[in-house]
């Protein structure tokens, strides 16, 4: 402690020095706890009526409107493609992937969102029925995903994180974005 700072407190009764010794362990705790806790933000977004959420590093992004030109010879849950300024997209629906179509309210004649996402191996435009949010989750708070077997997400998700009162299901990129042979 410096000569300057030790005339400071010289004035201080005991007491006084114990709250601010108190006060300074708390606020280095804080620091300390800050520190640690690692966030991950997520992109929040809905189909039908479940939430679901994308990394947002996985994110190349968000919106356009874009006319889809149909493929032949494809699965059904690949809509078609894209030009976005002269990258050539897939488009792929997720509720028709994750089999959560059948719960999809008739389509009220709006265009679906979009998520760009990417991973090493593609780049595909995720159609959703609504984004939602950018939020930042700590990491401690992403959990093993919630079964939802009766309709065969288990390989499409890898996560799960309550925020908001809503559970959110976090999207398994590398596995929805897999080429098609290498799925089944």
């Amino acid at each position: 402690m410096s000569a300057q700072s030790k005339t400071a407190l010289d004035g201080l009764g005991a007491d006084a020095l114990a709250v601010l010794q108190k006060r300074a362990e708390s606020l280095a705790g804080e620091v300390a706890d800050q520190v640690q806790t690692r966030v991950i933000p997520l992109v929040i977004f809905r189909l039908c009526d479940e939430w679901y959420a994308v990394r947002v590093e996985e994110v190349k992004e968000i919106g356009g409107a874009y006319t889809i030109t149909p493929l032949p010879g494809v699965p059904s849950f690949i809509r078609g493609v894209i030009n976005i300024r002269g990258e050539i997209v897939s488009v792929t629906d997720l509720a028709l992937l994750m089999n959560v179509s059948a719960a999809r309210p008739e389509s009220s004649g709006g265009e679906a969102s979009t998520i760009v996402v990417a991973t090493d191996q593609c780049v595909s435009a995720l159609l959703v029925d609504a984004v939602s949010d950018i939020v930042e989750v700590p990491a401690e708070n992403i959990e093993p995903p919630v079964a939802a077997g009766e309709r065969g997400q288990e390989s499409w998700v890898n996560g799960s994180v309550f925020h908001n009162g809503q559970m959110i299901s976090l999207i398994d990129l590398e596995n929805v974005l897999k080429p098609i042979g290498e799925n089944q």
